[in-house]
C-alpha cells in the first residue's frame, strides 16, 4: 500500500511539473542512503524470519522533455547481513531493484527488475 502511494505521489508530481514548466532542461537527480535495521524478511525455505541490517543505496533521475513527456529511472541496491530468529543462522542478503517509467501523464510504460538473494552462512538452505 505504501509503495502504491509513493508511485501515485511521484506521478502526480511529474504531471504538475510538466504542466507548470513545459519541460526541464536539466534532470532532477536523487541520491539517498537509507539505514535498514531489523526489517523482517521471511525465508520460506526454512520457515523462519531473518532480521537483516545494512544500507539501501537509492539513485533516481527525472527528466521532463519539451514534448510533455517524462522519463524516470530509479536504481536501488543493498547488501545486508542478518540472523535467523529461530535458528541463529547468519544470512547475507543482496538486493538490486531497477525501475523505469516513461511517457506522458497517460499513457505511460514501466519496466521493473528485482534481483534478490538470501544466502545462508550455515547449513540452512539459501533463498
Amino acid at each position: 500500500m505504501k509503495g502504491r502511494f509513493i508511485i501515485l505521489v511521484m506521478i502526480t508530481t511529474i504531471a504538475l511539473l510538466v504542466c507548470v514548466t513545459g519541460g526541464l532542461a536539466q534532470p532532477l537527480n536523487l541520491e539517498e542512503k537509507i539505514n535498514l535495521e531489523d526489517i523482517p524478511v521471511y525465508n520460506p525455505c526454512t520457515v523462519e524470519t531473518v532480521k537483516p541490517d545494512g544500507t539501501l543505496h537509492l539513485n533516481g533521475r527525472l527528466l521532463l522533455d519539451s514534448a510533455g513527456g517524462f522519463h524516470l529511472k530509479l536504481h536501488a541496491n543493498s547488501h545486508l547481513v542478518g540472523e535467523g530468529i529461530n535458528s541463529g543462522t547468519e544470512y547475507i542478503a543482496n538486493v538490486t531493484y531497477n525501475w523505469q517509467l516513461n511517457g506522458k501523464f497517460l499513457p505511460f510504460e514501466t519496466t521493473k527488475i528485482l534481483t534478490a538473494s538470501l544466502i545462508s552462512q550455515g547449513k540452512e538452505p539459501n533463498l
